[in-house]
């Protein structure tokens, strides 16, 4: 996609012959390396504006973001209450909302209902901070243990 665009006026047309999921990866590689070329000023790198985001959050919606870095796809609620294995169901639905509603993750609609995503820098970003409050080891038996139960009702 870059090098479309620095084609000038055929740009436009190359990037309407590219499939969403060609925009989506080309965006999320383009974003890496706008954070590797960054300024090194504050607010000046992708890391900083998620964690500016971050820091916006209350720590519920912050936990949430930090449970639903362990899955690497798409994930319903149901997956994420399994993960973060407290409060309701409805809070945790409404907590992913949030998130939406924050720009930090990306929401779905699918034949079983709502399924959620996240930009993998984003993913990433809530990965360390789950790590840094000492929940990843909790947080990813939790997450093993969903998955076998979810295989073994199949």
């Amino acid at each position: 996609m870059r090098e479309a665009l620095r084609r000038g006026p055929d740009a436009a047309r190359q990037v309407r012959r590219l499939t969403l999921v060609d925009l989506e990866r080309s965006l999320e590689r383009d974003l890496a390396a706008l954070d590797a070329l960054g300024s090194r000023e504050p607010g000046g790198r992708m890391a900083d504006a998620v964690a500016w985001s971050y820091d916006l959050l209350d720590a519920g919606l912050r936990r949430v973001l930090r449970c639903s870095s362990v899955f690497a796809g798409d994930f319903g609620p149901q997956d994420v209450h399994a993960v973060l294995a407290e409060g309701s169901k409805e809070k945790t639905a409404a907590a992913l909302q949030g998130l939406v509603d924050h720009a930090l993750l990306r929401r779905r609609l699918a034949g079983g209902g709502p399924r959620f995503s996240s930009l993998e820098v984003i993913r990433a970003f809530a990965g360390t901070r789950l790590v840094d409050e000492g929940e990843a080891a909790d947080a990813r038996r939790r997450h093993a243990a969903h998955v076998l139960e979810t295989i073994r009702s199949v």
